[in-house]
């Protein structure tokens, strides 16, 4: 089997091959870049494998043998000065950035995991023990530098490829593999999603059977699979999945909140299909039906989705809201209430209104929206916020210090912008004086 490698990646490849050859190594090409290569996708993380020269499969290299991954990453180093190079001596890897490409250089190893964490204690081993010891045998492929050959030491990667199936690299001890490490579950249901593989039956029951185990993970690797999960081209039928494993209700007792997990209807997972694949719309299109805040912000700070995209997930659910009280009246947005959402969306504006038009296209006429939207914008008569007064203009025409009545003024110029945008300064200033005078006449009368 012939495989074509990518433009981009060739000068890397060169350069490795070249440095291996220099030191009586051998270096292999493993893991989803050879899976991707037979299916002639593009290929994007690239890992090698290092070994001595005369290898045998089954035979590791001598005890006092220097970890060949990290020494071809440090010669490359040396002779590529450009290149930059991290080394992780507890795991016997070392990352390099030669060529603009992040490379990961790994020697063959084997692993020992304990009960309490999916780190596992790696140690210098066989090829053929490299391969059992990767989680799915479409994988555990390794391509072979110098002359290309194609090595699958599980007997069933190519053939799993061919017919489609995703099977775990030895199936003899498969609820064993996702027991290790269980972040392998949701790597399962990802790749089932990505690559369109269906998980093969008996690696399917193993991995039901631990779904428990998931517990040990870290927040951080269990949001990252999510994310790669929520990006699939069509997640619904995999959220079914996690939630038919118990997967998600099990990830939410983590925040002690069983119960928002218990709230889930499947249908709600229709609408993630129908979402762009964009991380943050398809992770509202998740979070919807839970809609109070504080069940969401749980939900993400439980995910440790950093704050920025927390505020902006929150953003957009909340302005969402919007759309439900217009579509609930089944009437038109006014000018005035297309200026104030627009206003209230801020950036988030257009993913608002993307968001809104999934969950509302039967109830109301997006079509109509856009184009009194674009109406508007021609006419610049859209944007209020270049209209604003600050608090030190305001602060001076009502010769008063800063305090709360400020933001009343604030909030009033807004609406007053939204109903007149074209109302000149001068105006403006003077609705808000009379606006203040008759909020302040109607609290000392105790309205």
């Amino acid at each position: 089997m012939k495989l074509n490698f990518p433009q981009k990646f060739i000068s890397v490849i060169e350069k490795i091959d070249k440095s291996s050859r220099e030191n009586n190594l051998e270096s292999f090409i493993v893991g989803g870049f050879v899976r991707d290569l037979i299916l002639k996708k593009e290929p994007k993380d690239m890992d090698i494998m290092v070994c001595p020269k005369n290898f045998f499969l089954d035979k590791p290299a001598p005890a006092s043998c220097q970890n060949p991954g990290i020494f071809l990453a440090q010669y490359l180093h040396k002779k590529y000065p450009s290149s930059s190079l991290v080394v992780f001596e507890k795991f016997g890897t070392a990352k390099l950035l030669i060529d603009e490409k992040e490379i990961e250089f790994v020697m063959p190893r084997k692993e020992v995991y304990t009960n309490q964490s999916r780190n596992p204690h790696t140690t210098l081993g066989t090829i053929k023990q490299d391969a059992i010891r990767r989680d799915f045998t479409v994988n555990a492929l390794f391509l072979k530098i110098s002359d290309g050959e194609i090595l699958d030491l599980t007997k069933m990667g190519i053939e799993d490829i061919k017919n489609k199936i995703l099977r775990v690299t030895d199936p003899e001890n498969a609820e064993f593999i996702f027991n290790q490490d269980p972040l392998r579950i949701l790597r399962a249901i990802r790749f089932s999603g990505q690559l369109d593989f269906p998980i093969e039956p008996h690696t399917f029951t193993a991995l039901s059977k631990t779904v428990q185990r998931i517990s040990i993970v870290s927040p951080e690797r269990i949001r990252d699979e999510i994310i790669k999960i929520l990006l699939c081209q069509k997640p619904a039928k995999l959220f079914e999945t996690l939630n038919k494993l118990n997967l998600i209700e099990i990830i939410f007792k983590r925040f002690n909140r069983a119960e928002i997990a218990k709230s889930i209807d499947e249908k709600q997972f229709e609408i993630l299909d129908k979402t762009p694949q964009n991380f943050v719309l398809r992770m509202c299109a998740f979070l919807y039906p839970f809609k109070e805040k504080e069940n969401v912000e749980i939900i993400l700070k439980g995910l440790k989705i950093p704050k920025s995209t927390i505020y902006e997930i929150l953003d957009i659910l909340k302005n969402v809201e919007l759309f439900f009280a217009q579509a609930n009246l089944k009437v038109s947005f006014s000018d005035e209430k297309i200026r104030f959402m627009v206003y209230s969306c801020g950036k988030n504006f257009a993913n608002v209104l993307d968001f809104a038009q999934l969950i509302f296209s039967q109830k109301f006429d997006f079509a109509a929206l856009k184009k009194r939207i674009e109406f508007l914008k021609q006419k610049d008569e859209l944007f209020i916020n270049d209209r604003i007064l600050n608090g030190n203009e305001i602060m001076h025409f009502f010769n008063l210090p800063s305090g709360f009545w400020l933001k009343q003024v604030k909030e009033n110029m807004i609406l007053q912008l939204c109903k007149n945008i074209k109302i000149s300064r001068n105006e403006l200033l003077e609705k808000l004086k009379s606006g203040f005078k008759e909020d302040a006449s109607g609290r000392e009368r105790g309205v």
